[in-house]
């Protein structure tokens, strides 16, 4: 595709101002933080390489983008559960092993439940 270079100038300048409003911002989401739902950092992608002449097939839909995300975090609270069960069943065989007056502490709790019920 040929683009004159008055055309070139003007993406130039488009560039230009844009990483000007990207750092502005980044600054500002450090004083305040809720700036940061304000932009859509896909399109920000998707505008500069447009900008810059970047292919966009080298870069994935927004969609595949957020799939990518998403399973990511789902494999993370998965890990974090898998963590905070492991933790569990430590403290469990820790209560189980303890002794206190020749039972061990899972017995009285045991006990307590049962007097309880």
């Amino acid at each position: 595709e040929y683009v004159s270079i008055l055309g070139q100038a003007q993406k130039v300048q488009g560039v230009a101002l844009n990483d000007r409003m990207l750092a502005s911002v980044l600054g500002m989401i450090e004083a305040w933080p809720q700036v940061r739902h304000k932009l859509k950092p896909f399109e920000v992608i998707n505008s500069y390489a447009a900008q810059i002449g970047i292919d966009p097939n080298l870069l994935r839909s927004n969609e595949e983008a957020q799939s990518l995300i998403d399973a990511e975090q789902i494999a993370a609270e998965e890990a974090q559960q898998a963590e905070q069960q492991k933790l569990e069943s430590e403290a469990i065989k820790n209560l189980g092993t303890t002794p206190t007056d020749g039972n061990t502490a899972l017995d009285a709790v045991a006990a307590a439940a049962g007097a309880t019920a």
